[in-house]
């Protein structure tokens, strides 16, 4: 869990000082600016309000199967990948991008997480997010169960896996 603030920055040739940001649950300001140089899979994370920029990077950056919702900021970057993503409330989706809704994956609805009032950010048993990531997934989510659950299922996106295959069907009267 990473609460506060977060500033990586590479400039020029590098050697590779990081090549993973996965299964986290971010709340604060976090800042990913990388010239050249060093390989970036971003994936499986939950970013929850604050400034998020994932910005440069180019042809090093993958980010995959992440939850942003209710960011100032969130994608600044022509990445190589931007898939399976999750763009909810943010106050900027992509800046400088085109809108990537509806390609490669990528949505903007509502995550449904269990208790976001109580810092619960785990998927309901409706969320779409469920079963909508990508077999690029680590193998454990954040509290260190499996990913995929069941197995033989796609992964969920964010930091968390639900134990269904695929979402409940949506009761508004249990809500």
């Amino acid at each position: 869990l990473i609460k506060g603030g977060m500033f990586l920055d590479s400039f020029g040739s590098t050697s590779n000082i990081f090549d993973e940001i996965s299964d986290n649950l971010l709340n604060g300001q976090i800042n990913v600016n990388l010239d050249s140089g060093p390989d970036l899979l971003v994936r499986n994370n939950t970013f929850v309000g604050g400034t998020i920029w994932m910005q440069r990077g180019g042809p090093h950056t993958h980010i995959v199967n992440n939850i942003f919702t209710h960011c100032h900021g969130a994608i600044q970057s022509e990445a190589v990948e931007i898939r399976n993503n999750d763009m909810w409330l943010n106050d900027i989706d992509y800046y400088s991008l085109a809108n990537r809704t509806g390609i490669d994956g990528n949505m903007a609805v509502n995550p449904l997480f269990v208790n976001p009032s109580a810092d619960d950010y785990h998927l309901n048993d409706t969320s779409p997010c469920i079963g909508a990531g990508t077999n690029n997934a680590p193998s454990a989510d954040f509290d260190g169960h499996l990913r995929a659950d069941p197995p033989g299922s796609y992964p969920d996106i964010g930091a968390y896996e639900n134990s269904r295959a695929a979402p409940a069907a949506y009761d508004a009267g249990a809500y």
